[in-house]
């Protein structure tokens, strides 16, 4: 069970793909998941909320992502959340993300 403490499992659409590389020559991929959930409230109307959640590729899934994933395409994403300080202005704050162990193209937009 020492193994799921820190797992994330998302199925979403690709949106926004940021490449980078650092001056060691490192590349990754920033991008961002969107899920969708339905729900009905007590008064019984149906509400949609949208949630953006931030990835972080490397490797062989940023070469997939780069290759192979069309904006809008729906992926499913599998890592661990990770934490980022960010400093803004004069202002600290921490971002969450989610480092990609794995990914599953599941519809791809062309």
């Amino acid at each position: 069970m020492k193994n799921y403490k820190n797992k994330v499992q998302l199925i979403g659409s690709f949106l926004n793909p940021q490449f980078s590389t650092k001056d060691n020559g490192f590349k990754f991929v920033k991008f961002i998941i969107i899920t969708h959930e339905s729900y009905l409230s007590q008064d019984g109307i149906k509400s949609k909320d949208e949630m953006y959640h931030v990835c972080y590729a490397f490797g062989k899934h940023r070469e997939i992502i780069e290759r192979f994933v069309s904006i809008g395409g729906e992926l499913a994403v599998e890592g661990i959340l990770i934490n980022r300080s960010l400093l803004i202005g004069h202002q600290e704050s921490v971002e969450t993300g989610i480092h990609v162990s794995d990914l599953l193209i599941l519809n791809n937009r062309n």
